[in-house]
This record gives C-alpha cells, structure tokens and sequence, in this order.
C-alpha cells in the first residue's frame, strides 16, 4: 500500500513537472497536492520534488521571490538526500533565477556548478540543459558568438526523444544568437523551427518566447506590420498564462515598434506599463532596456530633460552589469575551459590517428622498397640476359615512379 502511495506521489510530480510550462497554475496545484501526501507519508525525495515544482510554476508565474525560496528549501533536500539529479536541477533553478534578476555573476557560477556535476556523473540531459542555459546567458553579456559554441554543441547532442520545449528553447536561442549578429534569415529561419516545435506540444509559454524573438527579427527586417501582429499575438498567449515577464518583454517590442513608427507618445505609454511590470517583479533583465527605449521615446517627443534622465538610468545601470561583467567572464572561463579542453583532447587525438596512419603508410611504402628491391636482385641474378634484366627492372620500378618510357644504356669505354 506504502509503495502504490509513493509511486502515486511520483507520478504526480512527474505530472506536475510536465506542465510547469504549459500550465504553471495547473502544475502549482498537482504539485502541492504531491507535497501534501508525501509530507503524510514522510516520503523525502517526494517533497523534495515536490517543491522544486512549486518553485518552477511559481517562477512560471513571475512571483520570484517565492520561487527562490522554495529553490532553495529542495536544494536544501536534495543535498540531504544526496540526489544528484536532484542538485542539478535546484542549481540550474538558482542559474535561471539569478539571470532573470541579471545577477550574471551568480548565474554562470550556478550553470557552471550544474554542468560539472552533470559531467562527473554521467547525466547527459543535465549536461545538455546546462550548456544551453551558458549559452543563453552569453546573450546576456553581449557575446553571441560564445553562445552560438554552447548552443549548437548542446542541440547536436540532443537525442530524439529530449524535450521538446528544451530543444525549441535551444534553437530560438540560436535565432537570437544570429538575430545578435545581424544575420537576419538564420535568425528566422531557427526561431520559425523553435516555434513549429514547441506549437505542437501546445506549450504557451515557450511558444511566447518563439514568437517575441520572432517579432524582433521582423522589426530589424523593417516589417512593422507583421511585427504588430507577432505581439498581439503574443499577448493573446500570455493573457492565458498570465506570464508577468513577458508580457514585460513584448510590452518592450511594441513600445520600440510604436518608436520605429514615429508613434513615441504611444509607445511611452505602452513602455511606463513594461517598466512597472519589470519593477514589480524585480525583472532587471529587461529594465535597462526600458530605460534606453523610454529615453529614445522622450528624445523623439523632444523633451531631452527626462531623455536625459533615463539615459542616464540606462547608463548607470549598463554601469553596473559592465562592473559585473569581469567577475562573469572569470567564472565562465572555468565552462568555457572545460569545453575547449575536451575538444582539444578531440583534436590531438584525431591528429595523433593521422599522424600513425601517416607512419603506417610511410612504413608500408619502406617495406614496399625492400620487398621489390629484393625482388629485383633475385630475379637479375636468376637470369643474365640484357633484355630480361631491362624487362625486370621497368616492371619492378613502375609501382614506384611515373614515367612514359624506360631504358638502360650501356657504358662503352672506347667510346669516352
């Protein structure tokens, strides 16, 4: 009775990890009801799993401080329990919760955490999740180029049946990645495959993401008009959802499409109400932008004393991550080192392979030269004949030497 109790507990953790995304409210509620009858049956690893889920649709649901906290009480657990897979998961939930507050230094130290154990111990899908999760905040710190590493490793060792919304989320960062670069048709053409994928899981919140990036790559196109109906659409999305965060970022794209318009005392309208949502929920991954674009806004409605005032919020704050920016840099040498060392090791054994089979060949060649030169003396030595010893040698020489015609001249000493 014990054991169907837990594998119920089990499944509905299971259940409610699936739908964090989907439905972070649904997930909330099956998750507190697992940690309910776990607690009962003094089941650690499900109350442990238990609330890391509630910290996932509460995150879901942009109430950070909550989720944080309950982050950290299954970290707490999973320590305890010496759960490994469970440590990885609760340390890639403090990476995300720290890049979402754009604490980036705390974020690459959590990824970095996360990956190594993954690797020590095996866990592919960890590792996998880790490295893309570097990658997306390599966007962060202006590095697309670093990202795409991290990013196409991760999705080429994705197997078939990896999750679809760790795999779309993977290649819509790719998009952003090239987005970042200017490469606009790459840019759309990995979102657009980021969002056939995850539309068919019916994942509403991942398919938001898909489909801001996608108004961002129209808006650097100059298609405005399809911009507006991305983030309309995207809103729609989020309204089912209820995903405060972004709404903040698409919020943040209409107001710099109502700019592009000409349309800036709309768009400081639509970007007071993104910067009071990023406000409210600590969201300083998307304020600094609000500032620029607020600053942008004012700057066209020509009122250039609070243009200045943002502007130097946006400044102040670009200050303060550029600050941060070294203690990132140092942390995610130890990622990044790991990485390039494994390829290296690649690298040195695939040219110790060409250089043996070079060896080999050369070896071989060597062998060849004796066996035929052998051949050649006891073959002249069989026989004397001028022309059998001429015929010896052009049949023993070809296999060595290019040539179009073959013959001996013979010395005649009365005639020097």
């Amino acid at each position: 009775m014990i054991d169907a109790s837990i594998t119920a507990v089990d499944e509905a953790n299971e259940q409610a990890w699936g739908s964090c995304i989907l439905n972070p409210q649904s997930s909330l509620a099956m998750a507190q009801e697992a940690l309910k009858r776990a607690t009962e049956l003094e089941y650690s690893k499900g109350v442990a799993d238990a609330i890391l889920n509630i910290g996932w649709a509460t995150h879901y649901q942009s109430k950070l401080a909550e989720a944080y906290a309950a982050f950290l009480e299954a970290h707490r657990l999973y320590e305890k329990l010496h759960d490994i897979p469970g440590i990885c998961k609760s340390l890639n939930a403090f990476g995300i919760y720290h890049a979402s507050i754009f604490r980036l230094d705390k974020a690459v130290e959590y990824y970095t955490r996360s990956l190594e154990l993954a690797r020590e111990n095996g866990l592919l899908d960890r590792e996998l999740i880790a490295m893309a999760n570097i990658g997306e905040l390599c966007l962060d710190l202006g590095n697309p180029q670093g990202a795409l590493e991290y990013l196409v490793s991760a999705y080429d060792k994705m197997p078939d049946d990896f999750g679809p919304e760790n795999k779309a989320d993977c290649l819509r960062n790719i998009g952003q990645a090239f987005l970042a670069m200017d490469n606009l048709p790459l840019a759309a053409e990995f979102t657009e495959k980021s969002y056939e994928i995850i539309s068919a899981s019916g994942e509403l919140i991942a398919a938001t993401d898909s489909i801001e990036t996608l108004a961002n790559v129209a808006l650097a196109e100059g298609n405005l008009d399809k911009a507006h109906a991305l983030v309309a659409t995207g809103l729609e999305m989020v309204g089912k959802t209820g995903n405060l965060s972004q709404k903040a970022s698409l919020l943040i794209v209409r107001g710099n499409l109502l700019i592009e318009r000409g349309e800036s005392g709309e768009a400081l309208d639509v970007l007071g109400h993104a910067e009071r949502l990023c406000l409210g929920i600590n969201l300083k991954s998307r304020l600094f932008k609000v500032h620029e674009l607020i600053a942008k806004a004012y700057e066209s409605e020509g009122d250039f004393e609070r243009a200045l005032s943002y502007y130097k919020k946006f400044a102040t704050f670009r200050a303060e991550v550029q600050s941060e920016d070294t203690a990132n840099k140092l942390r995610s040498l130890k990622a990044q080192a790991e990485i390039e060392r494994a390829q290296q090791e690649a690298e040195i054994y695939r040219l110790r392979n060409i250089d043996l089979k070079e060896k080999t060949e050369a070896l071989e060649d060597i062998n060849k030269q004796i066996t035929s030169i052998s051949t050649i003396g006891q073959r002249i030595t069989a026989s004397l004949d001028f022309n059998t010893v001429v015929q010896t040698l052009n049949d023993c020489l070809k296999p060595f030497l290019e040539m179009d015609m073959f013959g001996i001249a013979l010395f005649e000493h009365s005639r020097n």
